[in-house]
Order: structure tokens, then C-alpha cells, then sequence
């Protein structure tokens, strides 16, 4: 697997609702529209790019902080070596199998796109029209992350090694902690690693759901019979 593959395979599989945007230190907007490769998002524009499409946002949702590694047989060890005024401490990551994801992504905030429901009309009225392919999904909510660890294994026995300070002196080693200086000082066995800070770890996408032929027709006044094939609720999550 690739490592695009690994990060968004095993967020989607860990946070159900949410995707991993690859690579998370690149821009994506809200409106993006392209495919879903596998569970990889490949952009190919944004909606907005399409005459009278708008739509608003809703801003600055909390979200929190999100950690977790995915290697059920895998270890997050901490080792205090200092304490105040000068707090440090050791960290140790270890997989037991290769590709696997440990992700920290701390002082989240979530925006979102308003109305889905009026994207969503906007969208059949793009399809009515033909500039719209019904595989396409589009990015309908993003996460923000003010920091982010990313480290992902390439074999087993992987491990990284952290030398962690708490610029407060308090001795709060958890990655959450914003004040938290970590330095690499160890590796073993790890494909990725990304250590940033203003990133975009995760994203909601949305797409107009097909229903196939509808039983239910409507008579048009001349006479001929169209078929409904979209269903009445025009935008879901997939």
C-alpha cells in the first residue's frame, strides 16, 4: 500500500464519517468536487466555478483533539526524565506490523458547508444540465487542526522515539498539549512522518445519492410520462 493509501484507509476506518485529506498540509476548500478513489479524494475543481453556485458556511466549530493508533498490537510508552521549570519526558510509538498510522491532530475546529440541502438542488440542477457526474463527491465539511503528528509504519517492530519539553513547566506530555515542544530523536522501520502545525487532517464529503428508476411517474402536461430518478432527499453522506 501506498502511503496516501494507508493514511486515508485507516482514518475512514477509524472515524467512519470522516475521510483523510492527502496530503493534509494542502490546501482544500469547501465546495472541492472531484472522485473518491478508494477512499483517497482526488480534487478536480470547486463547484463555485459553475455560474449562480453558492452557498455559505458555518464557521469555527470546536472538534477537539483526535489520537489514535491503529495497530491494535501496537504501544505508546511515556518515560519522565525532567520535571519544572523545565518539564521533558521520552515518548515511544511502536508498531508491531507494517502500515499502520499513529495521528494526533489537536486544537481542532470544524467548518461546514450551511445547507447541504440547497447544495444538493443545485447539483440535480447541474446534472438536468449536464456539467455534473453523478460520481462526483464534493467536500461539504473540513477539519482543522492547529497541530498534527503523523507517523506511519512501513514494517514491523516500526518505532519512533519523541524528546518532549512543556514550555509551562507543568509536565503535561499529552501531544494535545499546544505548548508541547517535540523533537524527533529516533526511528525504525517508518515510511511517513509529518510533524506540522495550520493542517487539514480530515474532511466530510457528500454526493448525490441515485436511486435507481423510481416507480413513481409524473404526467407531464403534453401527455408523456417521465421517471423520478433521484431521491427526494438530495444530498447524503456516503
Amino acid at each position: 500500500m501506498t502511503v496516501a493509501n494507508v493514511f486515508c484507509d485507516r482514518i475512514h476506518n477509524q472515524l467512519k464519517v470522516l475521510y483523510g485529506n492527502w496530503e493534509p498540509l494542502t490546501n482544500v476548500e469547501l465546495g472541492d468536487y472531484g472522485l473518491l478513489q478508494g477512499n483517497t479524494f482526488v480534487k478536480q475543481a470547486n463547484i463555485t466555478r459553475f455560474p449562480g453556485v453558492t452557498f455559505g458556511t458555518s464557521q469555527g466549530e470546536a472538534y477537539g483533539n483526535t489520537e489514535f493508533l491503529t495497530d491494535s498490537s501496537g504501544s505508546i510508552g511515556l518515560t519522565a526524565s525532567a520535571t519544572a521549570p523545565k518539564a521533558k519526558a521520552a515518548m515511544k510509538i511502536g508498531f508491531s506490523w507494517g502500515d499502520h498510522l499513529f495521528i494526533s491532530a489537536n486544537g481542532c475546529h470544524k467548518e461546514s458547508i450551511a445547507d447541504k440541502i440547497a447544495l444538493g438542488d443545485s447539483i440535480k440542477k447541474l446534472i438536468q444540465g449536464g456539467q455534473w457526474k453523478q460520481e462526483y463527491f464534493i467536500v461539504t465539511d473540513i477539519v482543522k487542526a492547529e497541530k498534527l503528528y503523523v507517523y506511519i509504519s512501513s514494517g514491523s517492530g516500526a518505532n519512533v522515539g519523541l524528546d518532549l519539553e512543556d514550555s509551562t513547566g507543568i509536565g503535561n506530555f499529552k501531544l494535545s498539549n499546544l505548548s508541547l515542544k517535540a523533537q524527533l530523536q529516533m526511528q525504525n522501520a517508518i515510511g511517513f512522518q509529518l510533524t506540522g502545525e495550520k493542517s487539514i487532517p480530515f474532511i466530510g464529503l457528500c454526493k448525490l445519492r441515485p436511486s435507481g428508476v423510481l416507480k413513481t411517474r409524473l404526467a407531464l402536461p403534453e401527455g408523456d410520462l417521465t421517471q423520478i430518478g433521484y431521491d427526494e432527499k438530495p444530498i447524503d453522506f456516503i
